[in-house]
């Protein structure tokens, strides 16, 4: 086979890829933004955190404003005060454990 041939094999199969990639890709979106109702916060009650700090819920609520992917901002509501939440022990001291 000539190199010709190879690199329009090539960029043949390329092609193809990268439209079933695009095909699944606006599958997921549409999927995504049928469910919005269904994202719930996984959080702990806000009784039983370990640690509750006002900038990180405010970050938290402006970040989920400007994302527009339900999906994502329910994930970045869940995962990003994860640590404060259910590890970090604040003993009152400038230290923490």
């Amino acid at each position: 086979m000539n190199i010709t041939k190879a690199f329009c094999l090539s960029m043949a199969l390329l092609g193809t890829a990268n439209i079933q990639a695009m095909e699944s890709s606006d599958f997921i979106i549409r999927q995504d933004n049928t469910k919005v109702n269904n994202y719930r916060t996984n959080r702990p009650e806000a009784a039983k955190r370990l640690f509750v700090s006002q900038a990180v819920e405010q970050q938290i609520a402006h970040i989920k404003q400007l994302l527009t992917n339900a999906r994502l901002a329910w994930m970045f509501e869940n995962c990003f005060p994860n640590t404060l939440d259910t590890t970090v022990h604040f003993d009152g001291k400038d230290d923490t454990f």
